[in-house]
């Protein structure tokens, strides 16, 4: 896991149902107070109820692992269409690497081990 040097500033939000953020965005209120904003934070940290770090930046990592995954599985079944399946250890190679690659993001992602 990356290590992000500190120390980040997070700023407040409070939606209308009650829940309460902090996150390392914000908008300028008319007030001129500084208001936590989701869009485009990296960091959203959930205070009501069970505290939750949520990371975005995972997203993108995740996107390009199903990006792969669907691709992987396209190579397979035009294969299989065209008449030369892959053999049962490819077929396993390709989902032990699908599998893996999605399992690195989540553990990048939450610094805990998925094993």
């Amino acid at each position: 896991m990356k290590h992000t040097p500190g120390p980040i500033k997070l700023y407040s939000h409070k939606t209308g149902g009650g829940a309460e953020y902090l996150m390392d965005k914000f908008i300028v209120c008319p007030n001129g107070e500084k208001e936590g904003i989701i869009e485009g934070a990296k960091y959203i940290v959930r205070l009501d109820g069970e505290p939750e770090l949520m990371l975005k930046n995972a997203a993108p990592d995740l996107l390009e692992a199903l990006k792969e995954t669907k691709s992987a599985l396209k190579d397979i079944i035009g294969a299989a269409e065209n008449g030369q399946p892959y053999t049962s250890e490819e077929l396993n190679g390709f989902a032990l690497t699908a599998y893996n690659k999605a399992f690195e993001v989540v553990e990048a992602a939450t610094g805990e081990d998925t094993d």
